[in-house]
C-alpha cells in the first residue's frame, strides 16, 4: 500500500489507531501470560501433590503389588500435569514483542536526512503494521502452547483414572 497518498490528517489518524492496536496486543499478551502462569502453578501443584501422595502411600503400604494400579495411574496423571505445566510455562516465556511508539534512536536517520514529518509518518504506518502482525503471530503461537498445556492438564486426572482402571481390570482373576 502506498501510504504516502493519504492526507496528513488521515495518516495521523492511521498512526494513532496503529499505536492503539499495538497497545491492545500488549494488553492481550499480558493477560494471556497471567492465565498461563496461574495454570502452570496449578498443574505443578497437582503433579507435586500426586507424587507426594504416592510416596506417602509407598512408605505406609504393606502390599505394594496390590497398589501397582494406583501407582501407574498416579504417575501418568502427574506426568500429564507436568506436561501441561511445561506448555503453560512455554506460553509465557519472554518473546520479542513490539510496544507502541518509538525510541529517539529510531528517528536519527530521519533527522539527519531532514525528512518531513509526513514522509516519516508514512514510514511509521508501515512499521506499525509490521509490528502489529508480528505481535499477533507471537500471541497465536503462545495461545497454541497454552491450549496444549491446558488440554494436558484437564486430561491428566482422566488419564490417571483410565490407567488405574485398565490395570485393575487386567489384574482381576479370569473366570471369577
Amino acid at each position: 500500500m502506498d501510504w504516502s497518498r493519504g492526507s496528513p490528517e488521515l495518516k495521523k489518524q492511521i498512526l494513532e489507531e496503529s499505536n492503539s492496536f499495538l497497545s491492545g496486543t500488549v494488553a492481550i499478551a499480558a493477560s494471556a501470560d497471567q492465565r498461563a502462569a496461574v495454570m502452570a502453578g496449578t498443574f505443578t501443584a497437582a503433579a507435586t501433590a500426586i507424587v507426594a501422595g504416592l510416596m506417602a502411600l509407598g512408605a505406609t503400604a504393606g502390599g505394594i503389588h496390590q497398589l501397582f494400579p494406583v501407582y501407574a495411574g498416579g504417575v501418568v496423571a502427574a506426568a500429564a500435569f507436568a506436561v501441561g505445566a511445561l506448555f503453560c510455562v512455554l506460553a509465557m516465556m519472554p518473546a520479542n514483542f513490539y510496544l507502541p511508539g518509538s525510541t529517539p534512536a529510531e528517528w536519527e536517520d530521519d533527522v539527519i536526512a531532514n525528512r518531513s514529518l509526513e514522509a516519516c509518518r508514512t514510514d511509521m504506518i508501515q512499521i506499525a503494521g509490521r509490528r502489529a502482525l508480528h505481535n499477533r503471530g507471537v500471541i497465536a503461537k503462545n495461545a497454541s502452547r497454552f491450549l496444549v498445556g491446558v488440554s494436558a492438564g484437564i486430561f491428566a486426572p482422566f488419564a490417571g483414572l483410565i490407567v488405574w482402571g485398565l490395570w485393575t481390570i487386567a489384574a482381576l482373576p479370569v473366570g471369577g
